[in-house]
């Protein structure tokens, strides 16, 4: 029976906070939840409860109750970095770049060289339309750590917007250097050559992308208006094969008239009336 007994004692004596981390290291968030409010309850005062339990909700995806948490651990502990830069990523990933920027800020006052701080405050400041102090933190961001294509990209993004063309071209390439996977941000960068009535930019883009359909599309109708009709009917043919609406093969009989192939303009004129 004193066993029993020694066992519920020391049961109700363990550490919330203690067993809440040892339930957050398992990915047993709701466990965790659980702990860190216990450990709250206890000391509503302790911060790191309630950063803890922030954490937590985070984790789960739970934003509406994690939020509030933050807040409460910089009102406990004011400038607390990791809440600063948690509470301020939180925020932004829930669109309220405004109120993101505030705790971005004070994240990267007190570490300017950190490269993480400098690119989620520039993402606030670009989705909050403010892309000249956007390119300014993503120049930081990679002085920090120059091979990061998240960076790159969204400098080239945030020059686009400043109308800094050609310095926002060098970025979104050398994204696409640094990493394959941001290869199709290239297509962006070709509708803005397209925006900026530079056809030969975008269609030296548009060709390499061959298995993409949309931008064999364009392609073939940037070649098209640029005269180049033998150039424009393979990629025009493809996006007819692969999407045969009307748009496309009346683009394609105008291709196959210019080429002086008026059998096959007639077939496709055909098609697209019925």
């Amino acid at each position: 029976m004193w066993l029993l007994a020694a066992f519920l004692l020391l049961f109700q004596s363990a550490d919330p906070m203690d067993e809440g981390r040892k339930a957050l290291d398992a990915n047993q968030y709701a466990r965790a939840i659980e702990l860190f409010q216990k450990a709250a309850a206890l000391d509503p005062k302790d911060y790191a409860a309630h950063f803890h339990l922030a954490l937590a909700y985070s984790l789960q995806n739970d934003a509406a109750h994690a939020i509030p948490e933050y807040e409460k651990t910089l009102e406990l502990k004011p400038a607390l970095y990791q809440a600063e830069l948690n509470l301020g990523i939180l925020l932004l990933r829930e669109k309220r770049p405004s109120d993101a920027i505030p705790h971005l800020e004070s994240a990267v006052t007190q570490k300017p060289k950190e490269a993480r701080p400098q690119y989620q405050l520039a993402e606030a400041y670009l989705s909050a339309g403010d892309p000249a102090k956007a390119a300014q933190h993503f120049a930081a961001s990679l002085e920090a750590d120059p091979k990061s294509p998240a960076a790159e990209l969204g400098f080239g993004r945030a020059e686009l917007l400043r109308n800094q063309l050609p310095e926002g071209a060098a970025h979104f390439r050398k994204a696409a250097e640094l990493d394959p996977k941001y290869r199709d941000a290239l297509l962006e960068l070709a509708a803005a050559y397209e925006k900026a009535k530079q056809p030969a930019e975008a269609i030296a883009l548009y060709r390499q992308f061959p298995e993409n359909t949309g931008a064999q599309e364009r392609l073939g109708e940037l070649l098209l208006e640029s005269k180049q009709y033998a150039e424009a009917i393979p990629r025009l043919e493809k996006a007819v094969a692969d999407s045969p609406t009307s748009a496309n093969r009346l683009a394609l009989a105008t291709a196959y008239r210019m080429n002086k192939e008026s059998a096959k303009e007639l077939e496709q004129l055909a098609k697209a009336a019925a």
